[in-house]
C-alpha cells in the first residue's frame, strides 16, 4: 500500500481527468539520503529525484565492493550507463509549482550518468 499521507489512494476512480494511484512500488526510507557524502548541497539534494539518490548510493556501494576507492584513486577505465524509466518525480514537482534552479539537473534523466561520474570521481 502507499505510505500514509502520500495521497488519496482511491481518488480518481470515477474522474477521467485524475488517474487512480492505488498501485505502486514503495521504498521505505527513500528520503534518507546522505547528500554530504556525495558533495551535494542541501537545496540541490531536496530537489533531487529519488531515482538519482538511489542510483548514487547503489553505484557507490557497487564501486566500494569492487575495489578500494577514494576520490583521488578513482579508476580511469570505468563506464557509467544508466537506465531510468520515468520522470514522475519531476512532473509532480513541476505541476505543484515547486521548480527551483536545481530542477533541471535534479529531475532530468540524462543528467544521472554524469552525476554518478562526477560525484564518485570517475574518469
Amino acid at each position: 500500500p502507499p505510505p500514509p499521507l502520500s495521497w488519496a489512494a482511491d481518488a480518481g476512480w470515477f474522474d477521467r481527468a485524475t488517474r487512480p494511484k492505488r498501485f505502486g512500488a514503495f521504498l521505505p526510507g527513500a528520503t534518507a539520503f546522505d547528500a554530504a557524502a556525495f558533495g551535494i548541497p542541501a537545496p540541490e539534494a531536496a530537489a533531487l529525484d529519488p531515482q538519482q539518490r538511489l542510483l548514487l548510493e547503489g553505484a557507490a556501494d557497487a564501486l566500494a565492493a569492487g575495489l578500494a576507492h577514494t576520490p583521488d584513486s578513482a579508476p580511469s577505465d570505468v563506464a557509467v550507463a544508466v537506465g531510468i524509466s520515468y520522470t514522475e518525480y519531476y512532473l509532480n514537482v513541476a505541476s505543484s509549482g515547486g521548480l527551483t534552479a536545481f530542477s533541471a539537473t535534479s529531475g532530468t534523466l540524462s543528467a544521472a550518468c554524469g552525476r554518478v561520474s562526477f560525484c564518485l570521481g570517475l574518469k
